[in-house]
């Protein structure tokens, strides 16, 4: 290397090797100063000095009091990161402005110290390292951008070399961490004096391992063009996923299936559409409703012809038939000795929700039975073969999750029956009002005009027409 080459790695290397580390270093010294012990003024004044020279090394002088400058450190390099890979904005989506993750790593600072001044030496952790995940995307986009620069574009000047090198040897160590041929490949490919660099090689390695650097695609990106205005073509965008391939929620992206539990606010809706009416015969609609469920961990009740032959244990994969010939999947309910005959079939429900069965306390002209199994028919249990059966009633097809089971159910899950029990926001509830299930009592005397008889904060509906009792009742079963 001469002079350029040797610059890129010495000026890179000062800012996001020495000092990305030394603002680590503050942050843990911060949480090695914290008491938990406080409970007087300024007591952990150590420990947020110690913090509030982190967000100093992090940001520098010259960004300005509301971040619109033009430093040279890290708060710098994350802006203009997110230039080349359309992360900037509040919601990470446009080429200006602040990046997300310096809006992220910002939100992680203030919460950290506000639990410093509070003695929360622990959630300082982990505000410290959220921090340094967060502060690792950065990184790993300077590593893409001349990765691509140098294959995909044929930029072989020494510079953009050292300055893919530089940012490599600013991350590898972490990627080392999570999987060590992941590191030896990005290495191998942006190296001082690499022979030749593959793109799509290194992006490969580091997209492998975002989960365990505990990053995103999202927080990465995607390398943006923005002579064209558009993505650069030719690449594979990288998206993120769950490990079942699951939506995500309002942005949240889970861990497992939880599609099932998400349907309740259909409960909620159905409940809110009865009570709208307004009449004594759709509150009556409403309480079936919240009492039966219809949408939420459906399942039918079916007598097996002949009985089971070896046990069969809960989540054991059942696929039947609909009435209409489609396929219906589902799962055993609970574990099952031989010989038994009546069993429970949990339907298995997918993301576009295509097929169902909702049933429960549903209106008819609510209920859709495309993925309830038929009345009579046969399934295959997995491991067990084919048996014939029948409903166990004309209502076979139920809800084992309510909303008024949130509230019955409170007692066992949330007092008494639990590792962590009593919760202490439960028990903050039950202690004022002096009932376990307080909001199913609330619930039910507004469906029928009625008064509660807690210990406090008792309610008296008889004299509410439905308008006033319709509140009580949609309002109490969401927020209650």
């Amino acid at each position: 290397y001469d002079f350029i080459g040797r610059g890129e790695a010495f000026k890179k290397g000062t800012a996001y090797m020495s000092v990305w580390m030394y603002v680590i270093r503050e942050l843990e010294d911060a949480i090695d100063d914290c008491n938990v012990e406080c409970n007087i003024d300024n007591c952990n004044e150590d420990a947020v000095h110690a913090w509030d020279e982190g967000v100093a090394f992090y940001t520098g002088s010259e960004e300005e009091k509301d971040g619109s400058g033009s430093g040279a450190l890290l708060y710098s390099l994350a802006d203009k990161r997110c230039a080349n890979f359309k992360t900037c904005g509040p919601e990470g989506d446009s080429v200006s402005g602040t990046s997300n993750i310096n809006i992220k790593i910002f939100s992680e600072f203030a919460a950290g110290q506000m639990n410093l001044n509070l003695g929360n030496c622990d959630a300082a952790r982990v505000n410290k390292d959220r921090i340094s995940e967060l502060m690792g995307v950065p990184l790993v986009q300077g590593v893409l951008r001349y990765a691509h620069k140098i294959d995909s574009l044929a930029d072989n000047s020494e510079k953009s070399k050292a300055e893919g090198a530089v940012f490599a040897a600013a991350i590898l160590p972490r990627l080392h961490a999570c999987n060590s041929n992941s590191a030896q490949i990005v290495y191998n490919n942006m190296k001082v004096g690499a022979v030749s660099t593959s793109f799509q090689d290194v992006k490969s390695a580091f997209e492998a391992n975002y989960a365990c650097m505990g990053i995103t695609c999202a927080d990465v990106g995607n390398l943006y063009n923005s002579d064209a205005n558009t993505f650069f073509t030719g690449l594979s965008q990288c998206v993120d996923t769950s490990p079942l391939n699951l939506d995500r929620i309002a942005g949240y992206l889970p861990g497992t299936n939880v599609v099932d539990h998400s349907l309740i606010d259909l409960d909620q809706k159905a409940i809110e559409e009865q009570i709208k009416v307004g009449t004594a015969e759709s509150f009556n609609v409403a309480r079936k409703i919240y009492e039966e469920g219809g949408h939420s961990k459906s399942f039918a009740e079916i007598t097996l012809d002949t009985a089971l032959v070896n046990p069969v244990n809960k989540g054991t994969s059942v696929i039947g038939e609909s009435a209409d010939g489609a396929w219906v999947y589902g799962s055993v309910m609970a574990d099952y000795e031989s010989n038994t005959r009546d069993i429970k079939v949990q339907y298995t429900v997918d993301a576009d929700n295509s097929r169902v069965c909702y049933v429960g306390g549903l209106p008819s002209d609510k209920v859709d039975t495309s993925g309830c199994l038929m009345e009579v028919g046969s399934i295959t249990i997995s491991g067990q073969g084919a048996f014939n059966y029948q409903a166990n009633n004309q209502g076979y097809n139920k809800n084992a999750r309510t909303i008024q089971g949130f509230s019955t159910a409170a007692q066992s899950k949330m007092y008494e029956d639990c590792p962590g029990c009593p919760y202490k926001d439960f028990k903050q509830y039950y202690d004022y009002y002096g009932e376990f299930d307080y909001a199913n009592k609330w619930i039910l005397a507004a469906a029928q005009g009625s008064s509660t008889s807690f210990k406090n904060g008792n309610a008296d509906f008889t004299s509410y027409d439905f308008i006033g009792r319709g509140e009580a009742f949609k309002k109490g079963t969401a927020y209650m």
